[in-house]
């Protein structure tokens, strides 16, 4: 019988290091940030956009 390796998957019931946790966490945030940013943008240059197109 092989011996597990340190690269076996998590099982479901295995929680994640702090570490790992930490980073997606962190992650995720950084994802929110960029999209709430781009909707600011998007949202503050609409009208100007629209005008330039004359209303198409």
């Amino acid at each position: 019988m092989p011996a597990p390796t340190p690269s076996t998957p998590f099982s479901p019931g295995q929680v994640l290091p702090f570490r790992q946790t930490l980073l997606a966490m962190l992650g995720m945030c950084f994802v929110m940030m960029m999209v709430a940013i781009d909707q600011t943008v998007v949202g503050t240059a609409l009208p100007t956009i629209v005008a330039e197109l004359k209303g198409f």
